[in-house]
């Protein structure tokens, strides 16, 4: 199991916004070279390994969730309304918050 893995669900859904924002998170078990500028961190091979790899532990609603919690600083409460106008799964909605809720997957 790996560290990126093997971490909190909380942290890599974390993870997951601050490398999508091309920022660096400090408690990442990889490093990533420093870049300047967004344009070189998306090409760089490293930075969207390290993406790649937390995106691939995560559904798609614990990245969606973790995204609203995370950089749009709204409540899970707030994100499943959003989830579900939009046509997609309550149980699934209902299964990201219950698994942040307790912190891991």
């Amino acid at each position: 199991m790996s560290a990126i893995s093997a971490a909190p669900l909380q942290t890599r859904m974390r993870w997951s916004a601050d490398l999508n924002c091309f920022r660096a998170p400090s408690d990442f078990p990889l490093q990533l070279p420093e870049l300047d500028g967004d344009r070189k961190k998306f090409e760089d091979t490293k930075w969207s390994e390290a993406f790649k790899a937390v995106n691939d532990t995560l559904n798609d609603a614990e990245t969606s969730l973790g995204w609203w919690v995370f950089e749009l600083k709204r409540t899970p409460a707030e994100w499943k309304s959003w989830w579900i106008s939009r046509g997609r799964s309550r149980s699934d909605a209902n299964a990201a918050i219950s698994a942040f809720a307790e912190g891991s997957a």
